[in-house]
């Protein structure tokens, strides 16, 4: 699944922060959210034919590293 993070430096502290993943539905993006302990939010449809919608978590929600600093996904 595609990752696209909003950059920290933009974010404004009066504004919740959300970190983007992309899916194929909303169930994907709920069931990712379970699966990695995210507090899932929304989505929005995307112009994507593969990945239709982008998940909205909120906080930091990045994929767990695995050994030698890769992301498992």
């Amino acid at each position: 699944m595609a990752t696209k993070n909003l950059p920290q430096d933009t974010h404004d502290e009066d504004q919740p922060f959300y970190t983007k993943h992309g899916a194929t539905s909303e169930e994907q993006c709920i069931k990712m959210g379970r699966k990695y302990g995210w507090d899932y939010s929304h989505f929005e449809l995307t112009k994507d034919p593969i990945l239709t919608h982008e998940c909205f978590y909120e906080g930091n929600a990045e994929f767990p590293k695995l050994a030698g600093g890769k992301n498992s996904e």
